[in-house]
């Protein structure tokens, strides 16, 4: 059976999964939100079992359920009573040309990685999105803009949408422009 094949199963089963990239160092666990050969997209837990946003792929080595570390997630899911967040795909477009969309649309902070080893700091929002490149407004750990980084789409390797790290980064920013709406509602 091929991976696509079984991962699209895992999702539709709403099965808690552990994904491995490059090498086994790292890995995220929760719940498939959309996958396709473009990559997967998977809204992951840290590992105090709370929600922490999502993280798409491109490269995925090897995945597992039924592990003691997805059981350890999926039970503290349940005794929390939390659901794992939505990220809602309606295009029709492959995986990763929607979950750019989205995040563009909704200005979803997120940090963009373009190999395993890659240690940029590239966290912020997607400010224009063009057929093969998106051009991203920077802002750094305190919140503040950095500039512009243009990066091709087709260097994309891993993408953290609205995890801790970058909510952070949201909140600052948007203090720092003394602005007292909810960033979810400015345009």
């Amino acid at each position: 059976m091929k991976m696509l094949n079984v991962l699209m199963e895992i999702m539709k089963n709403h099965q808690m999964v552990s994904v491995y990239g490059d090498s086994t160092d790292w890995f995220f666990t929760g719940y498939i939100q959309a996958v396709d050969e473009t990559g997967l997209l998977l809204s992951k837990q840290n590992y105090g079992g709370y929600s922490n946003g999502f993280v798409f792929f491109t490269d995925i080595m090897q995945f597992e359920t039924d592990s003691p570390d997805t059981e350890r997630h999926e039970k503290l899911f349940r005794l929390r009573k939390i659901l794992p967040d939505k990220f809602e795909i309606v295009s029709n477009d492959n995986l990763l040309e929607a979950v750019l969309k989205i995040c563009f649309e909704k200005r979803l902070f997120c940090d963009f990685f373009k190999n395993e080893d890659d240690e940029t700091d590239r966290i912020g929002f997607i400010s224009e999105l063009h057929e093969n490149d998106i051009i991203i407004t920077n802002i750094d750990a305190y919140g503040v803009y950095t500039g512009k980084i243009y990066l091709q789409k087709s260097d994309i390797y891993r993408l953290f949408i609205e995890g801790e790290q970058e909510q952070a980064r949201k909140l600052l920013y948007y203090d720092n422009l003394d602005i007292k709406a909810n960033p979810d509602e400015i345009s």
